[in-house]
C-alpha cells in the first residue's frame, strides 16, 4: 500500500454487483474466492502453483497468467435444502462417475465427506474428513461413498467454445448428480446467454426439495 509502501502480493478477489448504471465494488478480498475459483480455474493454462510460486517470488512477469482462448466457463453449485437455513447432512451422493463423462467438466468438493463421516448422528462427537473446496473429484475417490456435509455440497464447472455450451454442459453434469435435498440455481448464466440472443431475460429460478415430513 501507499501508506506503508508495501506491494500486495497474492490473490486478491473482487466482489461485485452489477447496478443499471454499472458495476460496483462490494468488497476485496485476499484469497481466490469460494465458489469464484471454481468458475475461474478451468480457464487457467498451465499448473496453478507455478503461478503463484512465480508471485510469490516476484517473477510473475517472467511467468505471465494465460488463459484458454475463445473458452468460456459455468459453474453451478449444488447445495444442502434449507441452506443458508437449517439442512440435514450425511446423505449419500451418486452420478459423480457421470457427470464427469461431460466434455469439459470439473466437480469441486465443497462440503463432502467419506460415508459415515458426516451423519447426523456422529456429526457433534467425531471430525468429518471434508475434501478441499478447491480439489476435483479423482477417479480413486469417486469408488467410495461421499456424501453431504455442509450447506455448498460441490459445484460442477464446465468449459465450452461459448457460454451457451458451457452452460449446457455444466448442467447436463448437475443433473448426472443426485442425493437427497439437493438444490440449484437454474438461471446461472442465463441472462448472459439469452442476451447474446435478443431473447427476454429470466426470472430467478432454483429447484428446492419437497418438504420434509413431520
Amino acid at each position: 500500500t501507499e501508506e506503508d509502501d508495501r506491494a500486495f502480493i497474492g490473490c486478491l478477489h473482487t466482489e461485485l454487483v452489477i447496478m443499471p448504471t454499472g458495476p460496483k465494488v462490494l468488497s476485496f478480498r485476499c484469497s481466490l474466492g469460494d465458489p469464484v475459483a471454481q468458475a475461474a480455474l478451468p480457464l487457467l493454462e498451465g499448473e496453478l502453483f507455478d503461478v503463484l510460486a512465480a508471485c510469490a517470488g516476484r517473477r510473475l512477469p517472467k511467468s505471465p497468467l494465460r488463459v484458454l482462448p475463445q473458452t468460456s466457463v459455468v459453474a453451478v453449485v449444488m447445495a444442502s435444502g434449507g441452506y443458508p437455513g437449517s439442512f440435514k447432512r450425511g446423505f449419500a451422493i451418486s452420478g459423480l462417475e457421470r457427470a464427469l463423462c461431460v466434455p469439459g467438466a470439473h466437480i469441486f468438493h465443497s462440503s463432502t465427506a467419506m460415508e459415515d463421516e458426516c451423519s447426523e448422528s456422529n456429526k457433534k462427537t467425531k471430525a468429518p474428513v471434508r475434501m478441499s473446496s478447491l480439489t476435483q473429484i479423482a477417479p480413486p475417490l469417486i469408488s467410495h461413498h461421499l456424501t453431504t456435509c455442509g450447506g455448498r455440497v460441490l459445484t460442477v464447472a464446465a468449459v465450452g467454445r461459448g457460454l451457451n455450451e458451457a452452460r449446457e454442459r455444466a448442467y447436463v453434469g448437475v443433473r448426472a448428480i443426485n442425493f437427497t435435498d439437493a438444490w440449484y440455481r437454474h438461471d446461472i448464466a442465463a441472462i448472459a446467454t439469452l442476451a447474446g440472443e435478443g431473447r427476454a431475460q429470466p426470472t430467478a429460478q432454483a429447484t428446492h426439495p419437497p418438504p420434509r415430513p413431520e
